[in-house]
């Protein structure tokens, strides 16, 4: 014999919660990483050492030694100045009671890392604009040479970087998923004959192809690449020194015109650079003032012509090359101001996927707790000569 209860007295049981799906972060997961569990805050700065250019001259024998050169040191700052929490949420003292939370709890963190990482991830990729050399078009994929699937246009990257000096057996490749699908269409890569492996038809994996690593990132950003019109020059009999991060321009006569975007690759000679802010002129025969990062490299005499470094459109933009010139700082956000304790008790924990140091916080309130995931971080480009943008169909 059983007792009869009425159903609504019976505790709410909730089952295994749904796992927590994670975007790619790849870029952040290759990059040069400073990670600590020390204590940081916002502002600090990290510098890193830039060699000094040097030369080489033919060697006289001499009696005397030669007088040295005093070189001028460089270095490149990252400053810590991301400071970013999960959604705060809440769990009432009669929820905890009623149901079953313990597999809802763990996913829940789990997805307040995801959406921290998430925001670490697309700070990282707003960089793109930071670096000057570009390989691949607005129109195509970077696995397809026009007409077809194939893997071609990775001999245009490979060449950018090889005249960069970059080492290349440091050669990634961060890429989209549309991307990742278009290079399994490619015959070359689905024969095993041709490939030596068969990680594409049984793995799915692109892997290591044509001297690059491939990987793949949900978060690699798209950029709406600006307009020359007739054409651009820099201003006539205007002399500019090497190192200058400003000069004037000239649209061209009757009908020129320009519209650029920051993040524009340029082209000046066998330079390319990379514009720092929009520079707008709808007149023909005016000047307008380009801001380019990390100065010319070469001297201006004035007339010189400027064409946009790759044909124009909107496109996605990859990150190709050695992505140690990438750098992250990530530093535990402080727990307690001037000797006194902040509010709530805090765990220092990692993020499994990116490696990235973060605090869980739980703040214990009237019936109720309140939990938050922060991470204190920095990203910056500390070497653009080791990388190169992939312009690929959006």
């Amino acid at each position: 014999m059983a007792n009869t209860y009425n159903a609504g007295l019976m505790p709410n049981i909730i089952g295994i919660a749904k796992e927590t799906l994670r975007e790619s972060a790849a870029l952040l997961g290759r990059m040069n990483k400073d990670f600590s569990a020390a204590s940081g805050q916002v502002g600090q700065v990290v510098n890193i050492g830039v060699p000094a250019a040097l030369s080489a001259a033919a060697i006289t024998p001499t009696n005397i030694a030669p007088a040295g050169t005093d070189k001028t040191i460089g270095n490149r700052s990252l400053t810590i100045d991301k400071f970013y929490g999960s959604t705060p949420f809440a769990v009432t003292g009669a929820s905890g009671q009623n149901y079953d939370l313990n597999s809802v709890m763990e996913q829940q963190i789990r997805e307040a890392v995801r959406k921290v990482i998430y925001q670490a991830s697309a700070d990282t990729w707003a960089l793109y604009k930071k670096i000057p050399r570009i390989a691949g078009t607005a129109t195509q994929s970077i696995f397809n040479n026009g007409t077809t699937a194939s893997i071609d246009p990775l001999a245009d990257v490979f060449k950018v970087l090889r005249g960069a000096l970059v080492d290349p057996m440091n050669y990634d490749m961060v890429i989209t998923t549309t991307d990742e699908a278009n290079a399994k269409k490619v015959t070359a890569l689905q024969n095993v004959n041709q490939r030596g492996d068969s990680s594409v038809m049984i793995d799915g994996s692109v892997g290591r192809t044509q001297g690059f690593n491939i990987f793949v990132d949900h978060q690699v950003p798209s950029h709406t690449i600006g307009t020359i019109t007739t054409g651009l020059i820099a201003k006539a009999s205007t002399a500019v020194a090497v190192g200058q991060t400003s000069f004037v321009a000239t649209t061209a006569a009757s009908t020129g015109a320009c519209a650029l975007k920051t993040g524009d690759s340029i082209t000046i000679g066998s330079d390319v650079y990379v514009l720092a802010a929009d520079a707008t002129q709808a007149s023909a025969a005016t000047d307008v003032t380009l801001t380019i990062l990390y100065g010319l490299k070469t001297a201006l005499a004035g007339s010189e012509a400027i064409t946009l470094t790759t044909g124009g459109g909107t496109c996605y933009q990859g990150i190709a090359g050695d992505l140690q010139g990438i750098s992250a700082v990530a530093r535990i956000p402080a727990t307690e101001v001037l000797g006194v304790a902040t509010q709530g008790n805090h765990f220092p924990i990692m993020d499994e996927v990116s490696g990235m140091p973060m605090l869980l916080s739980f703040y214990s309130q009237f019936h109720q707790v309140m939990f938050q995931a922060t991470a204190l971080y920095g990203v910056a480009i500390t070497d653009e000569d080791r990388l190169v943008r992939v312009q690929t169909h959006a």
